[in-house]
């Protein structure tokens, strides 16, 4: 174990410093370990130094064999020639992963792979994590333990640090990760909880003297004694007790968990948990490829289309069932299913377009394809028991972990602990870790019910003395400062950024910056009397503040105080500068992006140092008082100060641009309140009154929008509402608050009552009913076509229109008199002004650059029409469907036209005969699909024909073939009639056939082949194959009848004969030889037997092969 007490530090391989040096010169004073669970891993150290100490980014040191690295540069505080005390803050290795952007990877397995999304599992997203440190850190990464079999998901992580997306994937997985370093490889290591449970019990009042165990906080904000249990509403029968899953053999009401002791300690506390990813549920595995590719076999798949008495038993009726991939290439993604041959076990998917063009699944690339092993589940179906049972069981276990976690209150403790009390745990001559963030110690506290492990969320170890221990232990997992920061840098766009402002204590701070500005105000040009004033009133015609040199803006320029949570270090995000007062005319000045690390605690000026002769800047930060115009290549302009750090927190005051006050008006940039949460931003036309929880803002994002939050109307009579929001049609998986408003059923409903998500509106305990859905009303007469209009003038030439799709943020759209673009945004199309100009990153909603764009007459007449739902002749466009208003007696539409899959369908009220010889109705149906390549004809009686690729199939047979004289009168299913006229010098070449079927099987092991397959044979003409034997013949699968006519004629039988092969002889010669080519013939002639041979003398014979061997039967 490296020696902590000298504080060694390494640079590159070697020892470069110890900073508690042996002749004094340097001393560590405070030396503190603080490691917080899935967070912060940071050495704290104060060193006092005779002498300089030169200290450079990446030295590093070991505590407890764990190298810390050092990120940034310490700051110094110099006191006389011989005392300087450092401030050094050393981190763990995992803040190198700070230093990574997360990108998806390009490689040619993937290449096809587009836009900032990525579909795989936890250990796919943890590998792109290692893939990206690799090309900043090499190979001193890896993964160690991962859980396997994790849910494939699509999470887009594309231009974050890899630390963040790290945390990120503990949070949407549940899990938690700990990094072991060695010396030349860091190994990220995922658990389901890491840590482990320390050997001891600690109880509330009774420490001893051992240690101190004192309640921060406890609250019963979560918890709960009857716990409510509910599953996802997936494949759920309508013969299901509920619409969701319940516990095992409980319905809605009795779906709950409790104890009597818990009830008893804290009486009722009800609570509802809904776990919508449990539900019944079969995970297949595709075992081969179907045909097409669109089409799979899972050879284990029961019978899908299994009926019963009341229909089909696992399909619903009216409802698409869905196939779910889990893993593979299509991993995410869901289809529709076309049909299910339960012969074959094979599923025909229906595939569709992505957001990208993309054919999923897709016939030429083998990166969105299916292939064997992928792992699916069916949606929208029916499921055996079995299925059921197994899907309450998991939702039984789930809820009673939730239960056992949740049924005693939340509580933090800090615990302190007597250094001896652990110093007499361990071995001579060792340091024992004894606690790490994430163990688990057992607590008692007999005063709130609690008798439990609880977690160390966070330590505070003193290195100086190693046994010294600070625990924080608590029931949550708080999430790490780190990301908070970054998350707040990308969400926050304005001007200045602080971070760790406590609202407590922010007031109390801006008294105190602005008591520090108004000591640090200095004349920047040297025209103003310097001294402060302090009368008890001013009398004056005007008050005018602001120097000369300080008229400019600022535009998209981001100041971020205590960058990372460094109080010394500010980051300065580019934009620009423009100057109104300097010269003659308006200058522009490019500002350029700078870090900044401070040397000490104490306020700063913060300057725009701009050329004079150029048009570059940068913001400096100097606590020197600078002249604006006294460097003859630069200008210094004020922007403000950055304030002295307070509670290791640093604020910005700006003092550019200027205010007039005048006995009628005032003239300002900004107006705020003391703490900051309510301003009047008047450059920026940017208005809030309130927080976060309630007010009335106007213009937040450019966007010229009124916002008023939490607000309450009050009627004459004194009664009290909340304004209603409407948030469109239900959702069950979305959480709803009071005020809120959605359709339901046809109906229109408002919350009353909170309440968790998954409470339909059809509960008056949570929901009001707005208006209810009503019949319709009889349809009024046609009315009095008006009379036309007189024409207008012709108009001048318009901007030509240029539809853009959906709106996509970094596009560049243009409106101006030769130009006008149209684009969709949240369902609604948008059509850019005429004098917009050239813009991007402005949302629709934004009037001063777009304007709606309606399917009307003026979106019409433009030749162009960009509409959901428009009726043109009664045709309705919807979905990229064209459907006709005509419908059938059912209420069907008579023709559709379906641009999604490729399809036509036609549907028409009909008549057909019966074998009674009557009529009944029926609805014919023809069904072109182009994705199936079949032509489908059917009606409502399951009568029907398919013609496509693969063939033709026809179940019924209904057209009428003749009548005989007697009124018998033949049906057929298929009625071919080969008329026409050839004459007989053609009979050698030509002929006519009604049918002509063949049949050829090329595997060279070929299973028999007809050219017709009869059940039953009805011929009213028999015409067989005829031949002249003259010598010998071989014959074939085509020969029936053979006439031979010489002497020592020789007939050989097919090589490879199939069952039930039929052949005539006739032998008009005085012998005729015939050979079973190496099969046996079974003659009748008495006492011959089995031969390879038979004689026909001067008579016939007719063979049938049956059974491997030839039959004579005549």
């Amino acid at each position: 174990m490296k020696n902590t007490s000298l504080f060694t530090v390494y640079r590159g391989n070697k020892v470069s410093y110890t900073l508690n040096s042996s002749n004094k010169v340097s001393q560590v004073t405070i030396a503190t370990q603080t490691t917080t669970l899935l967070s912060d891993d940071i050495i704290n150290m104060t060193v006092v130094s005779a002498a300089p100490i030169d200290f450079q980014i990446n030295d590093y040191t070991y505590v407890f064999d764990k190298i810390y690295k050092l990120n940034s540069i310490p700051s110094v505080n110099k006191e006389g020639g011989s005392k300087f005390t450092y401030t050094v803050k050393f981190e763990s290795l995992q803040y190198d992963l700070l230093k990574c952007t997360y990108l998806l990877p390009q490689n040619q397995e993937n290449a096809n792979i587009k836009g900032d999304y990525l579909i795989t599992d936890l250990k796919g997203f943890l590998g792109t994590i290692i893939t990206n440190t690799q090309r900043v850190f090499g190979d001193k990464w890896k993964l160690g333990e991962c859980p396997e079999n994790t849910e494939y998901k699509n999470l887009a992580y594309d231009g974050q640090n890899c630390l963040q997306v790290l945390q990120n994937l503990c949070n949407e997985y549940s899990t938690e990760f700990e990094i072991e370093y060695n010396k030349d490889l860091c190994t990220i290591n995922i658990k389901q909880i890491v840590g482990s449970t320390y050997p001891f019990t600690f109880e509330y009042g009774k420490a001893g003297g051992l240690y101190s165990l004192a309640r921060n906080n406890t609250t019963n904000k979560s918890l709960v004694t009857r716990l409510f249990v509910y599953g996802g509403s997936n494949n759920l029968s309508t013969k299901y007790r509920q619409t969701k899953l319940c516990l095992p053999g409980k319905n809605k009401i009795k779906s709950f968990l409790e104890k009597e002791e818990v009830v008893n300690k804290f009486g009722i506390i009800e609570n509802v948990i809904n776990f919508d990813d449990i539900y019944p549920s079969r995970t297949g595995k595709v075992t081969s490829l179907g045909e097409k590719y669109y089409q799979f076999i899972d050879k284990d798949m029961f019978n899908l289309n299994e009926k019963d008495e009341n229909g089909t038993k696992w399909l619903i009726e009216g409802v698409n069932a869905k196939i779910h991939f889990q893993t593979g290439n299509l991993a995410g993604y869901e289809f529709d299913i076309h049909s299910f041959d339960e012969n074959k076990k094979t599923f025909t998917i229906i595939p569709f377009d992505d957001e990208r063009g993309l054919r999923l699944p897709n016939e030429t690339n083998p990166a969105f394809q299916i292939i064997p092993d992928d792992t699916y589940v069916l949606l929208n179906i029916n499921l055996p028991q079995s299925y059921i049972d197994d899907a309450e069981e998991r939702l039984l276990q789930k809820g009673e972990k939730y239960y056992k976690q949740n049924s005693q209150p939340y509580v933090e403790y800090a615990l302190s602990i007597d250094p001896l009390f652990l110093k007499k745990r361990e071995g001579k001559g060792a340091i024992t870790n004894f606690f790490q963030a994430g163990d688990l110690i057992k607590i008692k506290d007999n005063d709130i019910g609690v008798d439990k492990s609880i977690r160390i969320n966070s330590l505070t170890r003193d290195l100086i003395n190693p046994y010294k221990y600070e625990l924080t232990i608590s029931d949550t997992v708080e999430t790490n400062i780190i990301t908070n920061i970054l998350e707040n840098v990308i969400k926050n766009d304005s001007i200045i950024k602080v971070n760790n402002l406590n609202d407590p204590a922010r007031i109390r701070r801006n008294w105190r910056d602005t008591e520090e500005l108004k000591g640090l105000i200095f004349d920047t040009e040297g025209n103003y009397y310097t001294e402060k004033i302090a009368p008890g009133s001013i009398d004056t015609m005007m008050l005018s503040v602001g120097a000369k040199s300080m008229q400019f803006d600022l535009i998209n320029t981001l100041f971020e105080a205590n960058y990372q949570g460094n109080c010394n270090v500010i980051k300065v995000s580019g934009g620009n500068l423009v100057h109104y007062a300097v010269a003659k005319d308006v200058k522009f000045w490019n500002l350029g992006t700078v870090t900044t690390n401070l040397n000490n605690n104490n306020a700063y000026y913060i300057y725009a140092r701009c050329e004079k002769m150029g048009s570059n800047g940068l913001i400096i930060f100097s606590q020197d008082q600078l002249k604006a115009d006294n460097d003859s290549n630069y200008y210094h302009f004020v922007v403000g100060v950055l304030n002295s750090v307070q509670d290791n927190v640093r604020a910005i005051s700006l003092t550019y641009g200027s205010t007039t006050i005048n006995g009628k008006f005032i003239r300002t940039g900004k107006i705020t309140s003391s703490d900051g949460s309510s301003f009047v931003d008047l450059d920026n036309n940017h208005i809030k009154f309130g927080d976060n929880n309630a007010c009335i803002e106007w213009n937040k994002n450019n966007d010229r929008k009124l916002v008023i939050k939490g607000s309450i109307v009050q009627s004459p009579s004194g009664d009290e509402n909340v304004i209603g929001v409407f948030r469109g049609k239900y959702d069950n998986s979305k959480k709803y608050y009071v005020g809120d408003e959605v359709t339901y059923l046809g109906s229109s409903f408002r919350m009353i009552n909170d309440a968790s998500a998954g409470n339909t509106p059809t509960n008056k305990t949570f929901w009001t009913v707005i208006s209810k859905s009503g019949e319709d009303g009889p349809k009024g007469e046609k009315g009095l076509d008006g009379k036309d209009g007189k024409d207008g003038k012709d108009g001048g030439a318009g901007p030509s229109l240029v539809f853009r799709g959906e709106y996509k943020d970094h596009t560049i759209y243009r409106g101006t008199p030769k130009i006008v673009e149209v684009v969709k945004f949240q369902g609604q199309y948008y059509i850019t002004n005429i004098d917009a100009g050239e813009f991007e990153n402005i949302w629709p909603l934004a009037t001063h650059k777009w304007s709606p764009f309606g399917a009307n007459f003026e979106s019409v007449a433009t030749n162009t029409l960009l509409a959901e739902n428009a009726n043109i002749g009664d045709w309705i466009i919807k979905n990229g469907k064209i459907t006709s208003q005509n419908t059938t007696s059912k209420g069907d539409p008579k023709a559709q036209l379906n641009g999604v899959n490729g399809g036509i369908r036609f549907k028409n009220d009909a008549k057909i005969y019966t074998e009674q010889n009557a009529t009944e109705d029926t609805i014919n149906e023809i069904n072109i699909s182009s994705e199936l390549g079949e032509i489908y004809v059917s009606n409502n009686k399951r009568h029907a024909t398919t013609i496509g690729s693969q063939g033709i199939t026809i179940n019924r047979a209904g057209k009428t073939v003749y009548k005989t004289n007697y009124g018998a009168e033949f049906k057929a299913a298929l009625i071919v009639e080969g008329n026409g006229s050839m004459d007989q010098r053609f009979w050698n070449q030509w002929g006519i056939c009604g049918l002509y079927a063949s049949a050829q099987n090329y595997s060279n092991d070929p299973s028999p082949s007809w050219g017709a397959y009869i059940n039953v044979l009805k011929a009213m003409g028999l015409y067989l194959s005829t031949t002249l034997l003259n010598g010998s013949v071989y014959l074939t699968k085509n020969s029936s009848f053979v006439l031979s006519t010489n002497k020592d004629d020789r007939i050989y039988l097919p090589n490879k004969p199939q069952d039930g092969q039929l052949i005539v002889i006739r032998s008009e010669s005085a012998l005729c030889s015939v050979y079973g080519n190496g099969y046996k013939i079974l003659s009748i002639v008495k006492n011959r037997g089995l031969v390879d041979v038979i004689s026909v003398i001067g008579n016939s014979a007719i063979l049938i092969y049956a059974f491997s061997k030839w039959i004579q039967i005549i």
